[in-house]
């Protein structure tokens, strides 16, 4: 199961209706990635991540450098 953002790209039917509902204001500058995470889920993508950083598994798969920024790069 995965959770994500969905990226909003100007005059799709989901920015659309976020800006219609005052979610996102009309004049958001969508040149640079804007994201939307949905509430009904947002709460269950964070717990998850939680875990998983409790459980060491960013860890395990050496993501935790990765994710600090100090991954060196593979040659």
């Amino acid at each position: 199961m995965v959770f994500n953002t969905v990226r909003l790209y100007p005059q799709a039917p989901l920015t659309r209706q976020l800006i219609r509902r005052g979610i996102l204001a009309a004049d958001q500058d969508l040149f640079y990635p804007v994201y939307y995470d949905p509430p009904a889920t947002a709460h269950v993508r964070h717990r998850l991540e939680a875990l998983c950083h409790r459980a060491m598994v960013f860890d395990r798969l050496g993501m935790d450098r990765l994710l600090a920024g100090t991954a060196q790069p593979t040659r």
